[in-house]
């Protein structure tokens, strides 16, 4: 995820500090990036994974992959749909099949 504008300090590490470090590890000389916090694609999702990150990543002579987002996938949607109208007794009422009128 993007540093962003703020004075304090970015969480570590970086991707691009780790890239080296898994490359000499022995492992495989794969990377499989899972970004959980991201929902969908996005600019930090597209850009920086999928361009920045992937590019340091082959610097360090690793293979890069990244998961492909839920984005709006049935399933997906599905499940949003299950969560909120489990919280929203409203929202299911208003969600759910309607019968067809003539």
């Amino acid at each position: 995820q993007s540093a962003g504008h703020t004075p304090e300090e970015w969480l570590r590490p970086d991707l691009k500090e780790l890239f080296p470090e898994i490359a000499t590890s022995g492992g495989r000389g794969e990377i499989l990036i899972v970004p959980v916090q991201f929902l969908s694609d996005h600019l930090e999702v597209l850009y920086d994974l999928d361009v920045a990150a992937a590019a340091e990543a082959r610097a360090a002579g690793l293979r890069y992959r990244r998961i492909a987002m839920p984005n709006v996938h049935p399933s997906f949607i599905r499940a949003l749909a299950a969560v909120a109208a489990s919280a929203t007794p409203a929202f299911a009422r208003a969600t759910s099949p309607r019968p067809a009128t003539s």
